[in-house]
């Protein structure tokens, strides 16, 4: 009924977002694309859970910065690997989500790294890491050190490729690259993002 479609999170009383910036303060993040130790894998999600749901609860744990939800006709329940920025926010959500009835089951919560069935993670498709993009940069950004805790400035914009019109009319087409400089207003810290757009 509709008592199992609530979200119950145990020991969340405590827990706001102000909460997850200030512990982790203690921790580096790197904006670089998150590796496997700090993404999670969740198993045993009712079939009947939309993706949202799972976002929603995973989200109140720390900023995710990639989310894949997979169902196979072979089994009972979906599965999920989540990835926060965070290893800290990785591990509350571990210890706090591991064996806890979401939606009528009890869902199984573990590093995508300890997984036993090896198939398992080759449904996620592993990426060399490599810098954050400037959309994805501005989320961390704004997660980690607040919408007003920083600024930008465009350092260099160049065609990645030669610029070519674009056939049966009048116009030409191009791809660029954009540098973007991020620095923080507090520290003299800075870091440089790229971005790749097409104009026509």
């Amino acid at each position: 009924g509709n008592e199992n479609r609530q979200m119950k999170v145990p020991n969340l009383s405590s827990l706001n977002k102000q909460d997850n910036i200030v512990h982790t303060l203690g921790e580096v993040i790197e904006f670089k694309t998150p590796g496997k130790e700090n993404r999670l894998f969740i198993n045993k999600i009712n079939m009947a859970t939309t993706e949202d749901e799972v976002i929603t609860m995973l989200s109140l744990f720390g900023l995710l910065y990639d989310f894949r939800l997979f169902y196979k006709e072979t089994r009972p329940y979906k599965y999920a690997f989540a990835t926060y920025y965070s290893r800290f926010s990785a591990m509350k959500a571990k210890d706090a989500l591991n064996r806890h009835r979401f939606h009528g089951t009890n869902i199984s919560v573990m590093f995508a790294d300890q997984l036993p069935n090896k198939s398992d993670g080759e449904t996620y498709k592993e990426r060399q890491p490599r810098q954050l993009n400037i959309s994805k940069s501005i989320e961390a950004m704004n997660w980690f050190v607040g919408f007003d805790g920083w600024v930008s400035e465009i350092k260099a914009i160049a065609p990645v490729e030669e610029i070519q019109k674009v056939p049966g009319t009048t116009h030409y087409k191009g791809t660029y690259k954009c540098i973007v400089r991020f620095s923080f207003k507090k520290d003299e810290i800075s870091l440089d993002s790229i971005g790749y757009g097409t104009q026509e």
